[in-house]
């Protein structure tokens, strides 16, 4: 069974034996309830904050927000009698448009008749996760797009950041603290749907690497909970909701100064406030579930062969309706690690030792297997050494039983090799 492609023509299709027995497959209905299960029990992260409006039907594909900017604060007394110059409105108009977005997988009819492992009730799940991932990420980089930017260690850009030491580019809690401070000289507050609170959506990285900031130890200290460390996440400091997210953006980047390059891999933290974004979407048309039948293409399925399953939300945007309420911090942390760190399990390399050509008595064989650890450096001359071979006369080692391919003791050994003692 493979995945063949992305048309009707390459559906996933049953390529192992013919199994005995048949599968009755669930009515389509099922997977329509099971896609949206997921989507209902799944969180998006970085939709979640955003102030929601539909765009009605028949009006295009265009949204448009009014911003109206602060009044500034009146202290002069009036005049008597004398009426006031007034004020006029200032404020600026924000344009989003919508979109529409979706995937889908064809199946074969085998898929129904063989025993397999439930595959399309496999891959609507995964259908589920997509869908999830691909709209949260749609937003992401729109927060990212059109907010704004701060620096750590209070670098002027992103190639002053990575000149930085390292201890200097690594995400601090003052950090968060300052983006916090100048967004309430803003009189921007926190976030409604985080209880008031600000909201930082981090890297597991730089979650990990908040937990060694001496102000975050100290908070622990001072409260005396260790709630913290016990769940593996940062709890609310200084009014600030830290989530971690697994799609936040990573890239590496490098600059040269003075002819030397300088290169980090950088996270990008996201801060919201309130009334920061919005999501719209067209109104009485949201996230479908398409599933289409065995033959449901008419002549162009004359044997009823293909069937498919997909999403689809027909209109769906998101735009930044103030930048100074999302702030997008980069950051280096060094408590950066990925399973590609990770060595291999220990292995053994298992070398055995055959007798070719030898008389009774002429030389004796210690142990006639070695086992060395895999990644430790040995070489054939060890493995000899260790196996304990010892004769009166003079011994040759072969790699083959012809008596041919002599071992290089100082080669770095191949797993499961036979060595041929042949005395001379």
């Amino acid at each position: 069974m493979a995945v063949l492609g992305g048309s009707p023509a390459s559906a996933v299709q049953y390529g192992g034996a013919n199994q005995s027995g048949s599968y009755v497959i669930k009515p389509d209905a099922y997977y329509d309830r099971l896609l949206l299960k997921m989507l209902r029990q799944l969180e998006f992260h970085y939709s979640k904050y955003a102030i929601e409006k539909s765009l009605p039907k028949n009006f295009g594909d265009t949204i448009n927000w009014r911003r109206f900017n602060k009044l500034d604060v009146t202290k002069r007394a009036l005049v008597e009698g004398e009426t006031p110059s007034g004020q006029t409105v200032s404020g600026e108009s924000i344009t989003a448009v919508i979109a529409q977005y979706g995937n889908v997988m064809y199946f074969t009819d085998i898929v129904e008749l063989q025993q397999l492992d439930k595959i399309k009730q496999e891959y609507t799940v995964e259908l589920g996760f997509q869908a999830k991932e691909s709209l949260d990420e749609i937003v992401r980089d729109v927060l990212i797009a059109e907010g704004s930017a701060y620096f750590a260690g209070g670098a002027a850009s992103l190639d002053a950041l990575v000149q930085l030491s390292a201890a200097n580019e690594n995400p601090a809690i003052d950090d968060f603290r300052k983006i916090v401070l100048a967004m309430k000289k803003a009189f921007i507050g926190g976030n409604r749907k985080a209880g008031g609170k600000y909201v930082a959506l981090v890297s597991p990285d730089v979650m990990a690497q908040l937990f060694e900031d001496t102000k975050v130890q100290n908070f622990m200290n001072f409260g005396r909970t260790n709630a913290m460390f016990t769940d593996g996440m940062i709890v609310d400091l200084f009014g600030i909701r830290f989530e971690e997210v697994l799609n936040a953006p990573i890239f590496s980047h490098s600059t040269v100064d003075g002819g030397v390059t300088h290169t980090s891999s950088v996270h990008i933290s996201t801060i919201i406030g309130e009334e920061a974004y919005a999501i719209t979407k067209l109104e009485g048309a949201g996230l479908r579930v398409i599933s289409k039948g065995l033959g449901s293409a008419g002549v162009e399925d004359p044997l009823d062969q293909r069937q498919s399953i997909g999403w689809k939300i027909t209109g769906f945007g998101a735009k930044v309706i103030n930048p100074e309420a999302i702030v997008n911090y980069f950051s280096a942390p060094q408590f950066e690690t990925s399973v590609s760190d990770f060595a291999d399990s220990p292995r053994e390399y298992t070398i055995t030792f055959a007798p070719v050509s030898s008389a009774p008595g002429e030389f004796q064989l210690g142990r006639s297997e070695v086992k060395l650890a895999v990644g430790e450096g040995y070489t054939y001359g060890d493995a000899i050494a260790l196996a304990g071979v010892a004769a009166p006369g003079t011994i040759q080692y072969w790699l083959a039983a012809d008596g041919t391919s002599a071992v290089n003791k100082a080669s770095a050994l191949s797993a499961d090799d036979t060595i041929y003692i042949k005395v001379v």
